[in-house]
């Protein structure tokens, strides 16, 4: 949020005269809230609520993504968008929305399709992020792009008569100094295609948007306020056909693997390299020109290792995954990230490149920097994840074209 705004106008004061009498909010809270900059996923069902609310409570600025036009089929439940937007941008009639309740809130439209290539970049600018999409890739890319650029996320989804909201801040450390749990902590991974039915084919009851929307933003308003105790680390579940609310805990998941420095007692350097050359082994016939890890020997890797920091990460005593760390002064420089080809998914990788961070903080390094090739474009949605940018792009010598890109990440 931005350090200082405005002081509030006669007419401000007089519209959040209610929640400046409260003495939980006040004068500084509503402050906060005209300071705030909110991203809202999707001005459907959930975000139409959201985003009403949080225009009254005040909120300075409203981002509003949604790629989608308005159909008459949504009118049932997203009660920001009348008969007569028909057809039109979902992002520009709920603009028109916003601001019919408050033209005190800055409105800004992004009718994009969220994907790896621009989550971080839009996440990233601004302070929290409400969730209101419809599909499981849309949720993990978002959660994702929270946890990376340390963007607190409160998220929610409905289905015919149910729905669940939680609080997302994976970044942060609780009372009891552990990381807090992450989405993928909740789900770890989305359900098969198919699996489970859209709005579009098992339905939804329209009330039931406005009650788990309306929560979300009442989430938000705690988090940004600071009052209150936010859901994190607790999945709300509402039935609206009893009528019941239940709220169940959940905790950060223990990795079912290790990750640790390579002891200076490690001998079994034939099997790191076996598994080394099968992580990089299905990139053979895929990246141009080969890698030539694969032409290693055991003695080169132990006398690599003698000159780098090295993590391991193991299961059951078997060797999993590794990244080799050398260390440029100013800088770490990641190289040969390694993961077992079976386990990949598992959050293996990112458990590596969590501990390639954190050593690179402890030594007090400024940043810390990789290449991968340009082919191997999942790598590249992963580094980003984690933060990393773009720098460059480079040639292996006797091509004319860019065959490596150096990512970096400024800590």
């Amino acid at each position: 949020m931005s350090a200082v705004s405005p002081p509030l106008s006669p007419d401000e004061l007089a519209r959040y005269a209610r929640h400046i009498v409260l003495p939980e909010v006040g004068g500084a809270g509503q402050q906060k809230l005209k300071r705030a900059r909110v991203l809202v996923v999707g001005a459907g069902g959930l975000g139409a609520p959201v985003l009403a609310y949080l225009a009254a409570a005040g909120v300075g600025t409203l981002g509003i993504l949604d790629d989608d036009t308005v159909s008459l089929s949504n009118l049932q439940r997203q009660v920001i968008h009348t008969t007569a937007a028909v057809g039109e941008a979902k992002t520009v009639s709920a603009a028109r929305a916003v601001q019919a309740v408050n033209l005190h809130v800055v409105v800004e439209l992004h009718p994009v399709r969220l994907g790896a290539a621009n989550a971080e970049a839009l996440v990233g600018a601004y302070d929290l992020v409400v969730d209101g999409s419809d599909n499981f890739e849309t949720r993990y890319l978002v959660a994702d792009a929270c946890a990376a650029t340390r963007k607190p996320l409160v998220h929610a989804a409905i289905g015919r008569f149910d729905g669940s909201l939680t609080v997302l801040m994976p970044y942060a450390e609780g009372p009891n100094g552990q990381l807090l749990p992450s989405y993928r902590d909740l789900f770890p991974e989305p359900p098969p295609e198919g699996l489970v039915p859209s709005c579009a084919q098992a339905g939804v009851i329209g009330a039931l948007a406005g009650v788990i929307g309306t929560l979300q933003a009442m989430e938000a308003i705690k988090l940004i306020t600071g009052i209150g105790e936010p859901l994190v680390g607790r999945l709300l579940l509402y039935d609206a056909l009893a009528a019941r609310f239940d709220t169940i805990t959940y905790k950060r998941r223990k990795p079912a693997f290790q990750v640790a420095q390579l002891p200076a007692t490690f001998g079994a350097w034939g099997d790191l390299l076996a598994l080394i050359r099968r992580a990089y082994a299905p990139m053979d016939g895929v990246i141009d020109p080969p890698s030539s890890t694969l032409d290693v020997t055991p003695q080169d890797l132990q006398q690599k290792a003698a000159r780098e920091t090295v993590f391991v990460a193991e299961q059951g005593g078997r060797l999993i995954g590794c990244v080799f760390l050398h260390d440029q002064g100013d800088h770490l420089y990641l190289g040969r990230l390694a993961v077992d080809p079976a386990l990949h998914g598992q959050g293996v990788g990112g458990a590596l490149i969590t501990k390639a961070i954190d050593h690179a903080k402890a030594l007090g390094r400024e940043a810390i920097e990789l290449q991968a090739r340009v082919e191997l474009t999942k790598n590249h949605a992963i580094f980003s994840r984690f933060g990393f940018k773009e720098t460059e792009r480079t040639s292996h010598p006797g091509y004319d074209r860019p065959t490596s890109i150096t990512f970096r990440k400024q800590l």
